[in-house]
């Protein structure tokens, strides 16, 4: 937890239920990069929470930086989540796809 607070770039941003913590959307810079992680309480999946997570942190860390992901291939509720959240696959390996998040311009012009 360190680096969030150490003045870098790292960004780690929660998503609360009647006051608890039940999911957090973390991007931690490498080079140029951001590279999200997420994880959400098994209790409070399927509710939305995660595309509501995901979704707006992307608007908080803005569009001038590159955003990673990397999803393992049997995880398809991650790979509809991103993909819903215009993350693209540009490689893929046996165990794993790795995404890179896709700025809308068309949403950009009419905001």
């Amino acid at each position: 937890m360190k680096k969030y607070f150490s003045g870098l770039a790292n960004h780690c941003f929660v998503i609360t239920v009647d006051d608890l913590v039940v999911g957090y959307c973390r991007f931690d810079v490498d080079n140029d990069h951001f590279f999200v992680s997420m994880a959400l309480d098994p209790h409070y999946q399927g509710w939305g929470l995660g595309n509501t997570l995901l979704s707006d942190a992307l608007k908080k860390i803005g569009t001038d930086v590159v955003i990673e992901a990397e999803i393992k291939k049997d995880n398809i509720a991650s790979q509809k989540l991103f993909a819903k959240n215009n993350f693209k696959v540009f490689h893929e390996d046996d165990g794993y796809f790795y995404l890179r998040y896709s700025f809308d311009v068309q949403s950009a012009d009419h905001s």
